[in-house]
């Protein structure tokens, strides 16, 4: 039986020490991301986005804005792959407004306002679209994408998802 030198002892020890801290802070970083991505799927971050301040709006007019593309856009399978999506924002009360993806969804043209008659056109495809977004000019069961709009501390906010159809409620 032979005697192990007590500095051998002593230096496997102190490695020992060593590899276990080592493999401690490699586990609690491992959690921490773990951790970390977790709550990023189960609540992932906002989408709202700032169209501008609601002076920008005047009653009773629709403004095209830009903002940067959306995850709602990605539902019109005719859109064109652009980085930005165009929106009609209409401000129709002090309190109450109307956004509008300004893709039309057959087409994948941009859709605009026509004051004079109320209308959104698509002039690519003529279609025309109600002010609530519905499709007039042809006999299908068509919708402009809508947007959820709030106003905070005098600012207008879109959030990235689409109303649902009020038809189909």
């Amino acid at each position: 039986m032979s005697m192990l030198d007590p500095y051998e002892v002593e230096r496997l020890e102190r490695s020992r020490k060593r590899a276990t801290r080592l493999l401690t802070l490699v586990m609690g970083l491992a959690t921490l991301f773990c951790g970390a991505l977790f709550v990023y799927i189960i609540s992932p971050p906002a989408r709202t986005y700032t169209l501008g301040p609601v002076s920008q709006f005047p009653l009773g007019q629709t403004v095209q804005v830009s903002v940067k593309q959306l995850v709602a856009s990605e539902t019109i399978a005719s859109r064109p792959e652009v980085s930005d999506d165009p929106l009609l924002v209409t401000r129709l009360s002090a309190d109450q407004w109307r956004v509008f993806l300004a893709w039309d969804s057959l087409s994948g043209c941009i859709v605009i306002y026509e004051q004079s008659n109320q209308t959104y056109r698509d002039q690519c495809s003529d279609r025309v679209y109600d002010e609530q977004g519905f499709l007039i000019s042809e006999n299908r069961r068509l919708r402009l994408g809508q947007l959820p709009v709030t106003v905070v501390d005098e600012q207008v906010q879109i959030r990235d998802e689409l109303l649902p159809d009020p038809r189909q409620e």
